[in-house]
């Protein structure tokens, strides 16, 4: 096996952790969290396949620290000796239940529990395991939207990531076409593999655009369903895009920011028309559903 590089730092607020880890996930291969002596700080070990470029991931850190109001923490690019290490953090990545869905690693051979969606996502490889807070919320949000039997026929995922919930979408409502893009490449690439490995190419389709520059953005159309787990200030700048791109019954789930930020996301929304009318708690990571009516 070839050799890899990681970065290492240190972290005192728990909450800077997530977004961290959100920021870094496109372009990462596994993301470790420990508490340092003594439980003063948190220590995080960043690894990559391939060397990265430390350009792009110097402006990842910057972003991150001031989106998590702290100081950069200081940051060396490292060799580490060739070793399976991916495959072991591999081993300790249990699958997870959240709402009515089972996600594992693609190299689960377990049973997968009855009436439960299942959902096969390779880990380390693009944002959204299942197991981040505000993936979690998103689930439970689209759980009970299914069970209340809200009608899906086309949905949007901005932001996929992985393509968990474009792919969890699909799994509910069979029938819907879900169409997803990131403004990541890494990440357009991940999602590609697991809707394929899902045996969602038919109704799932991926593409890489950004949501902040609008023009690029290739359908016209309304969406009975629109997912967007990213950020509070991305989520707050794309009101009017997103609120154009919502069908007269859409149902908007919302996440990426924390319990201090919602308030201010969910104010942008009602300025825009909408009605709150769900919210899931993950620890400190908020998730919120809103329409029209």
């Amino acid at each position: 096996m070839t050799d890899s590089w990681k970065i290492c730092f240190e972290i005192e607020e728990k909450i800077a952790i997530s977004i961290f880890e959100i920021v870094l996930n496109p372009i990462c291969d596994a993301f470790s969290i420990q508490k340092t002596k003594g439980n003063l700080k948190y220590s995080v070990v960043v690894f990559f396949a391939k060397r990265p470029n430390f350009e792009d991931l110097k402006k990842r850190i910057i972003f991150a620290a001031t989106s998590s109001e702290i100081s950069e923490p200081p940051i060396n690019l490292e060799k580490v000796s060739a070793k399976d290490w991916l495959a072991d953090f591999r081993l300790k990545t249990p699958p997870i239940k959240a709402g009515k869905f089972f996600v594992y690693p693609d190299h689960f051979e377990g049973v997968k529990p009855p009436g439960l969606v299942p959902i096969a996502i390779n880990p380390g490889l693009a944002f959204g395991t299942g197991r981040h807070q505000s993936t979690k919320g998103c689930l439970l949000a689209l759980g009970a939207l299914f069970q209340s039997n809200h009608a899906v026929e086309i949905a949007l995922d901005i932001g996929c990531g992985s393509g968990i919930l474009s792919i969890a979408a699909g799994g509910l409502w069979a029938n819907a076409q879900v169409f997803a893009f990131d403004n990541d490449f890494t990440a357009v690439t991940t999602a590609k593999k697991n809707i394929k490995k899902n045996n969602a190419i038919e109704r799932v389709f991926v593409f890489k655009s950004d949501l902040l520059n609008q023009p690029e953005f290739p359908l016209e159309r309304t969406f009975d369903l629109i997912c967007a787990n990213i950020l509070a200030n991305p989520l707050i700048k794309s009101v009017p895009f997103i609120c154009k791109h919502m069908s007269s019954s859409c149902a908007l789930v919302l996440s990426g920011f924390l319990d201090y930020q919602a308030t201010e996301v969910e104010q942008a929304y009602v300025d825009a028309g909408l009605i709150l009318k769900d919210r899931f708690w993950c620890d400190e990571w908020v998730t919120i559903v809103m329409s029209h009516e």
